[in-house]
């Protein structure tokens, strides 16, 4: 089960995907460094609240919405992954990435 910062994370990256911005864009809209946004993508870093907000105030989406939908997308993905062998999950987990990209 993944960890509220990895949660974080896989909604940062989504949404910042839907908009088309690079790290890049999104760490200067949110004013810190593109390695700070990439390790929030990863789950990696430890996410402070002000860092929460400026990164949902750069791409406009409000926090218990990216939180929530994530949720979501995470249960989703834990209810398809008990009907697939684990081989298919990889495809089909690996089908999603690229489209999301």
């Amino acid at each position: 089960m993944e960890n509220l910062y990895q949660a974080f994370g896989d909604g940062v990256r989504r949404h910042r995907r839907l908009q088309q911005l690079s790290q890049e864009q999104l760490a200067t809209k949110a004013s810190m460094g593109r390695a700070t946004v990439a390790s929030i993508e990863a789950g990696r870093q430890v996410v402070a609240l002000h860092q929460a907000l400026a990164i949902c105030a750069a791409l406009e989406v409000d926090l218990g919405k990216l939180m929530a939908q994530t949720q979501e997308s995470a249960s989703k993905r834990h209810d398809l992954a008990g009907l697939l062998e684990p081989h298919d999950l990889e495809i089909v987990l690996e089908i999603q990435d690229s489209l999301a990209t």
